[in-house]
């Protein structure tokens, strides 16, 4: 599976991945048991400033630079109840390139792995939502950007859009303007990708005030669980008067 973040700068792209990293550590998430990661090197770069060892004073994260546009962090779980292996493959788009390809449709062409994501993980920032000097910018430029990727072709029926507002939080329990984002986006993206599934999550709460464990579990569980670019094959049964023409008749009860 291939899974695309974007975002403008600061929305909590890359501490949500950070927090899945600190998830896995600690126990099963959403059912699925961690299974291996190429990438634990990059996590644990993402997670150093979270980390008493840092002499942070504050736990934040590090920025994602532009570099790592067309890179990927690796992750595999394996389903606890039994089930194959998958891999992950996380890719964490910077706010200036997503600014830019707003901008720019030359841009966005360099964003290759849209093309490919299973899923695009579009991240509204709630402390922006919260600001209504911000709310305006914020909520164009995301909207910007999906039309962009559908109308380029980029994205489309194969990718399954998740709407996240990021930071909950920040929202102090009016929820109002999330609401109004997400029926809008609902509303003019309905036919234009395989699926559409609104998130909010808050990946660090800094008063602890909500919880993280189960809403990224659950936001997890959805980028594993369902793809609209390989559709799993139905198996057509043959009708029971030609299995004499089958092997399929041995096995059973009628010759």
């Amino acid at each position: 599976m291939v899974v695309a973040l974007v975002g403008m700068k600061e929305c909590g792209k890359t501490t949500l991945l950070a927090r899945l990293h600190q998830l896995f550590l600690s126990r099963p998430l959403a059912g699925f048991d961690f299974a291996g990661c190429r990438s634990l090197p990059r996590f644990e770069e993402l997670n150093w400033l979270a980390t008493v060892e840092s002499g942070a004073a504050q736990p934040k994260m590090l920025r994602t630079s532009s570099q790592f546009d067309n890179s990927f962090i690796h992750i595999a779980v394996r389903p606890n109840n039994g089930g194959p292996r998958v891999d992950l493959l996380l890719n964490d788009i910077s706010g200036e390139t997503f600014n830019a390809a707003v901008a720019a449709q030359s841009t966005c062409d360099t964003l290759l792995a849209l093309a490919r994501a299973d899923h695009l993980v579009t991240l509204v920032d709630g402390a922006a939502l919260a600001d209504p000097a911000r709310r305006h910018l914020h909520v164009s430029q995301v909207a910007d950007f999906l039309q962009r990727v559908t109308q380029s072709g980029q994205c489309g029926a194969q990718t399954a859009l998740h709407l996240v507002v990021s930071k909950l939080d920040e929202l102090k329990g009016n929820l109002g303007p999330a609401s109004a984002m997400e029926a809008d986006v609902a509303a003019r993206f309905a036919n234009q990708f395989g699926s559409i599934t609104c998130w909010r999550v808050a990946a660090r709460p800094m008063d602890g005030s909500l919880p993280t464990f189960e809403p990224i579990g659950k936001l997890f569980a959805a980028w594993v669980q369902k793809t609209h670019r390989y559709p799993r094959p139905v198996l057509a049964t043959p009708p029971r008067h030609i299995w004499h023409r089958d092997f399929c008749r041995f096995g059973t009860s009628e010759i």
